[in-house]
């Protein structure tokens, strides 16, 4: 072969190889977006339907929408595939196995095209990114190992699960850059439990002094990194047979609180004012986003009674208010057990200064409501 022919040629092939990244190689972006950014429980039946054997995501809420951008001058043959796995399950060990698969049928993306594909697409038959069952399953081994947490609710044990979507070409392999997974932590809410002021309804009706009293109640499954949502209503009892007639009346007042469980009945004209010598009953409900939207997950119901000295109803004192505070903070400390039996000297230090009960009472009062922490409690 002639020089120049040889010089000809490796043009030629240079040419080629700075073609290929624009013509021979899909470019695709995806991009996640996540709807529900306040669930805490994740229901299996809004991914999984174990009676079909199948994925099925047409009844699904409205989870998620995938955005996919061909950002070449070419169209795209490809198919979208989203799988649900598990990343971290206290309740097994798990991590890492995959729970279910969707994938769609092969379709084309136009040239410069963006096409958004919610959830519930997936399902819809005749949509261009519609599932293919023959592609999609369940992994049997997994949800048997789940199956007894499962059944006794309905819901994915508490954890972190994984939803990755990929884009794939036209031979089933993930096109390079055209993935994105995005992690949800579920931690199933199952109670709330009222701490004071007062007990639940129909015991002995305590009588408190204050007419601004401060309420506080506990739940599970919270922290810094969720959002925790309540509802707190308190009623007059006015005769009412049963605490749930009681909470059936007109609410004195009622508000909803974010990420703290405790809040003070307000002066101000936010509520009607507490009336010396009558019976008021109260509960909290917690407010649960879940995939299948609000869940309502409610308290017990406590009441007591608002001091009346001219009728000779009067409250508890300091010292009780006190004693009383110490109790609800040993409950929600988890040592009411370890302290059974023992009682306070009457002496109270403070960094080793004495502090009258006045005092005390305040420093308690930040500790229920969360501003101070106790790190440990000795006992000597």
């Amino acid at each position: 072969m002639r020089t120049g022919s040889r010089w000809s040629l490796a043009c030629g092939l240079l040419a080629a190889l700075c073609m290929w990244p624009a013509h021979g190689r899909a470019q695709v972006t995806v991009n996640f977006i996540w709807h529900q950014l306040d669930m805490q429980t994740f229901y299996v039946a809004d991914f999984i339907d174990l009676a079909q054997e199948s994925v099925d995501t047409s009844l699904h809420p409205d989870l998620f929408t995938v955005v996919l951008t061909n950002t070449t001058a070419m169209p795209q043959q490809i198919s979208l595939k989203v799988t649900m796995r598990i990343d971290n399950l206290s309740a097994l060990q798990l991590s890492g196995q995959e729970m279910a698969s969707a994938q769609s049928y092969l379709a084309t993306l136009a040239a410069n095209e963006i096409v958004q594909i919610r959830n519930r697409d997936l399902s819809q038959e005749g949509q261009r990114f519609s599932i293919d069952p023959s592609k999609s399953s369940y992994d049997e081994d997994t949800l048997r190992d789940l199956q007894d947490l499962i059944l006794q609710s309905g819901l994915l044990p508490s954890g972190t699960y994984t939803f990755l979507v990929e884009v794939l070409n036209q031979y089933d392999q993930p096109i390079p850059g055209a993935t994105f997974t995005h992690p949800i932590f579920v931690s199933n809410p199952t109670r709330v439990d009222l701490v004071g002021p007062g007990i639940t309804f129909g015991g002995t009706l305590p009588i408190i002094a204050t007419n601004t009293p401060q309420f506080f109640w506990s739940t599970d499954a919270i922290g810094s990194v969720l959002n925790s949502r309540f509802q707190i209503r308190v009623v007059k009892v006015e005769g009412a047979a049963s605490a749930e007639e009681a909470m059936q009346g007109f609410a004195v007042w009622e508000k909803f609180v974010e990420n703290q469980t405790t809040e003070i009945y307000p002066s101000s004209v936010e509520a009607i004012a507490l009336e010396a010598g009558e019976t008021y009953a109260w509960q909290v409900e917690r407010l649960v986003e879940t995939s299948s939207g609000t869940h309502e997950i409610w308290s017990d119901i406590f009441w007591f009674r608002l001091e009346d000295p001219t009728a000779g109803i009067i409250g508890a004192g300091i010292e009780e208010e006190v004693s009383q505070m110490v109790d609800q903070i040993q409950d929600l400390q988890g040592v009411a057990g370890e302290l059974e039996g023992y009682q306070p000297t009457g002496q109270v230090l403070v960094d080793g200064r004495p502090m009258d009960l006045n005092a005390l009472r305040n420093l308690l009062e930040q500790v229920l409501s969360g501003q101070i922490q106790i790190i440990t409690i000795i006992i000597r």
